[in-house]
C-alpha cells in the first residue's frame, strides 16, 4: 500500500472516469437490470470508492510495469531458498 501510494503521488495517477465506467458496467452485466446497477452504483459516492480503488490500482499497476527495471539475476534453487529465508 505504501509503494503504491508513493507510486500515485509521484506519477500524479487518477481513477480514470471512463475505466470506472467501465467496471461498474462489467459488474452490471452479471444482473438483470444493467442500467439500475449502474445508476445504484452512481447514486451514493461511497458506492465508488471501492471501484475507483480497484481503477486505481489497475493503473498503479500498469504504470510500475512500464517503468520498472528489470534486472536478472542466476542463482541456484539453494540460493534462492536461502534468500526466502532469511527475508
Amino acid at each position: 500500500a505504501l509503494i503504491a501510494r508513493a507510486i500515485t503521488e509521484k506519477f500524479d495517477i487518477k481513477a480514470d472516469d471512463d475505466a470506472v465506467r467501465q467496471r461498474i458496467e462489467e459488474i452490471a452485466g452479471g444482473y438483470d437490470d444493467f442500467d439500475a446497477v449502474i445508476k445504484w452504483h452512481y447514486a451514493d459516492p461511497a458506492r465508488l470508492k471501492p471501484i475507483m480503488a480497484m481503477v486505481l490500482e489497475d493503473e498503479v499497476v500498469a504504470k510500475m510495469c512500464k517503468t520498472a527495471t528489470i534486472k536478472q539475476k542466476k542463482m541456484s534453487f539453494a540460493e534462492l531458498m536461502n534468500s526466502q529465508a532469511s527475508a
